[in-house]
């Protein structure tokens, strides 16, 4: 479809920044929409506006006049003149920018004689009014019909000049128009509506009958289908033999590289509004889950049950997996919330993803040796060197034995003596104790007599012979 505008779309949008436009923007591809604009119009978009800026112009001068001085604020007033000023300078330039980004055609005046034009406005044909004037709405109305000509496409001429180009009841084309449809074969390929919406409307309820009378909800629609659209054909094809972490994906322990080899159709996607960079660019950020296929290469020892095989090396093995995985970034967006620019930020697996579990029950040293092995920092026959026990295990069962035999344990506990002779042993022996009292009561004797005598001064003592005669005297 081919849509060509009058200017009546931008007296009513002069900076084509309304909702339908952005609609119109986002439908351009999404549903083949192809937009023209003859140059005639963009001329009087032109004038009609810088006209517009003059009367803004003549209004302020009244305000500053009758407020400026007394509030004090005169110099706003000036500041604004230039601004406005400059807007109005700038407008063809500006107009010109707006519809290269939304991708419209500009269309060269049709190459038709004047005495053609002449002829027409002496007969009072439309788009000529009763008085003959209608000499721009002629040359519209020759490069609407000109495009038909030429493309087999269909061609909607927007314009709100129901006078000039529609019957008296505003309901289709004035009847000379339509005889001239009809003269060139085009009949039921040119149609005329009169605002951009009515076109966005009757397009929608072809497509998406619940939304035929919402034109917010049938931008917010058309932008989510192109940010997916973007997503899958640029940003998401851009990963292809992208390398990514098997941690973060979930892929088994023992995976030395991976790399993306296929990119299915999105499952899932979100988009969130972070801001907003200069000349008007959205930043976005997304979410998107998509079915990948990855290669990946696991040591020639792995266990490969249950996966398909592309290759067997001495050096390892390459076998493929398919999984959902979840890619996160940013898109850039112009002035129409339209996807410009994008990147993926990060690959990783789906939170509940069983592999994750598997990573995180692994060790400080299995995580090192696993990311030493994805990056490749380490020969492969050192890395299977590390993954081995440091010591042999034969030699630690046998030094998990005990040093002393448990036997001879149990002999070193029994006591050296039999208990049975020690309870012997430690009954008395006849007569001991009796002579224990008879040698403590001698004792005792002798003590006393010692303290009679004064101490026992110039005692003497017993003849060795046993004699005791001296103790008769």
């Amino acid at each position: 479809m081919i849509v060509l505008l009058d200017t009546t779309a931008f007296v009513a949008d002069p900076l084509c920044s309304g909702t339908a436009w952005r609609v119109l923007a986002h439908a351009a591809s999404a549903w083949n929409v192809r937009l023209a604009v003859p140059e005639v119009v963009i001329r009087e978009a032109v004038a009609g506006y810088r006209r517009r800026a003059a009367e803004a112009l003549v209004g302020l001068q009244r305000q500053k006049d009758k407020n400026g001085g007394a509030l004090g604020i005169s110099a706003i007033y000036d500041r604004a003149r230039v601004d406005i000023e400059a807007a109005a300078l700038r407008y063809a330039e500006d107009l010109q920018e707006l519809l290269s980004e939304i991708g419209a055609q500009i269309l060269a005046p049709p190459a038709v004689e004047h005495l053609e034009l002449v002829e027409r406005s002496t007969q009072r044909k439309k788009p000529c009014d009763g008085n003959g004037n209608g000499y721009r709405d002629t040359l519209n109305w020759i490069s609407v019909l000109e495009t038909a000509k030429e493309s087999d496409e269909d061609v909607v001429w927007i314009s709100d000049n129901s006078k000039d180009f529609g019957r008296e009841d505003g309901e289709g084309l004035h009847d000379d128009l339509v005889a001239e449809v009809v003269a060139i074969g085009v009949e039921g390929r040119i149609k005329w509506l009169k605002s951009l919406s009515e076109l966005i409307l009757e397009l929608t309820s072809e497509r998406w009958p619940e939304f035929s009378d919402d034109l917010r909800r049938i931008q917010e629609r058309l932008q989510a289908d192109s940010m997916e659209g973007y997503l899958n054909k640029e940003i998401l094809a851009g990963c292809m033999e992208r390398t990514i972490s098997p941690r973060m994906c979930g892929l088994p322990i023992q995976t030395r590289s991976a790399k993306i080899m296929a990119i299915g159709a999105l499952t899932e996607s979100s988009f969130s509004v972070r801001g907003a960079s200069a000349e008007d660019e959205g930043i976005i950020e997304f979410t998107a889950v998509s079915p990948t296929t990855v290669l990946i290469e696991l040591p020639i020892t792995a266990d490969i049950d249950g996966f398909e095989v592309e290759a067997i090396t001495e050096d390892g093995v390459s076998v493929w997996v398919s999984k959902d995985l979840h890619f996160t970034g940013i898109v850039t967006s112009d002035r129409y919330g339209r996807p410009v620019s994008g990147e993926v930020t990060r690959v990783s697996a789906s939170p509940d993803d069983p592999g994750l579990n598997a990573w995180s029950r692994t060790s400080a040293t299995g995580t090192l040796l696993a990311s030493l092995n994805a990056a490749k920092a380490l020969d492969p026959k050192i890395l299977e060197a590390m993954r081995k026990p440091l010591i042999d295990a034969k030699l630690l069962a046998a030094m998990r034995k005990p040093l002393i035999d448990p036997k001879t344990l149990a002999a070193i506990r029994k006591p050296l003596i039999d208990p049975k002779i020690l309870g012997r042993l430690r009954f008395p022996v006849a007569g001991l104790g009796e002579l224990g009292q008879l040698w403590n009561a001698r004792s005792e004797d002798q003590g006393d007599s010692v303290t009679e005598d004064g101490g026992g001064e110039g005692r003497e003592e017993p003849n060795s012979e046993g004699d005791d005669s001296s103790t008769d005297n």
